[in-house]
């Protein structure tokens, strides 16, 4: 999500801002992972973290085992917190929206994003070794993995990683769309929100709008 803010927006914002706010307002198991739909939530209501202001972790401590970082994350009061959440309320996204993950329907997206769509894939341990170009499907699937696609060519999509320049082709890889689609696709709108997007936002303030919210939630806390 703040790869995609870093292109959209041209400005660097914490990661771990991001990640801290989704454990704590959604997928609040403190577990390692998140989701996709936690990191728009916190875009929309929360907002990005300018880079600058987060001083409670380092690069290096990315590389600690996931249960003594996000230790590291726990102990960040709630004044702290609250503080961040003033600065990053200036860089919200406006909307967002479900992309279905055929080719065409991915590609319109793209076009109309400029900044890539973000997109989770089914991965194996072929993502852990490279080289990886095209991105081939799973043979035995470990875990979900989000990416920022971008870059439609053809039947071609570019993917954009967090791992790194080591990482495929200098961080980048690119699969065909028809042989691995992600399992679910979805487009932050930071300026620009489409006419048919207002119109979705304004039927949700409706009753029926709240109510169909209401349900949605219950299922998937029951299901998540």
């Amino acid at each position: 999500m703040v790869q995609n803010a870093q292109k959209a927006l041209g400005a660097k914002f914490s990661p771990e801002f991001q990640y801290l706010m989704q454990k704590k307002f959604h997928d609040k198991n403190w577990d390692e992972g998140s989701s996709i739909t936690a990191a728009l939530k916190v875009a929309k209501n929360i907002g990005f973290l300018p880079a600058s202001a987060w001083t409670f972790t380092s690069v290096e401590d990315r590389k600690l085992p996931y249960y003594k970082y996000i230790k590291l994350l726990q102990v960040i009061s709630d004044e702290d917190i609250a503080k961040m959440v003033a600065l990053a309320a200036p860089y919200k996204i406006k909307a967002y929206a479900a992309v279905p993950t055929d080719r065409d329907s991915m590609a319109q997206a793209i076009d109309e994003s400029k900044a890539g769509i973000l997109c989770r894939y089914v991965i194996g341990s072929e993502w852990w070794t490279p080289p990886i170009e095209p991105i081939q499907p799973p043979k035995i699937s470990i875990s979900g993995h989000a990416v920022t696609d971008c870059n439609y060519n053809g039947d071609s999509t570019r993917t954009a990683n967090t791992w790194g320049v080591d990482w495929c082709d200098k961080g980048t890889g690119y699969h065909l769309n028809r042989q691995y689609r992600p399992t679910e696709a979805w487009i932050p709108y930071y300026n620009f929100v489409p006419v048919t997007i207002q119109k979705q936002l304004l039927s949700r303030t409706t009753l029926k709008g709240k109510v169909l919210d209401i349900i949605h939630g219950i299922y998937q806390y029951i299901y998540s």
